[in-house]
């Protein structure tokens, strides 16, 4: 899979629509954030099978399980898998790629922001910033 031309521009606007919003299960947690993130880069919507499918911490937890048998770090191994977005030392992760890192609201998917220093995502007052280095896995979205 291949990044469309302008991805940068695409994602760099939706990064800032995003950037008021604050975290919203089924609309704009850090999962459809991320799958979000890729759409804008690569054209593929990765969580069409079950967007609209959730609206609370239980059944996105649930659904979860279902889609991938665990949790976040499951799901980001199978879109990984199923889309070939090989995984990369976190400190080679670059604008536009998925990071799985630790926010305030717990584990979190987050992207890779312009700067590459800082991964963002939802977060409960709008958009986090986590730096890189406390990230501990990332996918090339390419």
């Amino acid at each position: 899979m291949e990044r469309l031309k302008n991805w940068d521009i695409r994602l760099w606007a939706f990064l800032e629509r995003a950037e008021g919003k604050s975290f919203q299960w089924g609309q704009h947690d850090c999962v459809l954030f991320a799958c979000n993130c890729i759409k804008k880069i690569t054209g593929l919507d990765v969580a069409k099978p079950w967007r609209g499918k959730y609206k609370t911490l239980r059944g996105a937890t649930g659904l979860l399980r279902r889609i991938a048998g665990g949790g976040l770090e499951e799901v980001a191994e199978k879109i990984a898998a199923e889309n070939n977005f090989e995984e990369v030392p976190v400190n080679f992760a670059r604008r536009g790629d998925v990071v799985l890192c630790h926010s305030k609201l717990g584990p979190a998917l987050c992207v890779v922001g312009s700067d590459g220093a800082f991964a963002v995502g939802p977060g409960p007052d709008g958009m986090e910033r986590v730096p890189i280095a406390e990230c501990s896995r990332a996918w090339r979205i390419s």
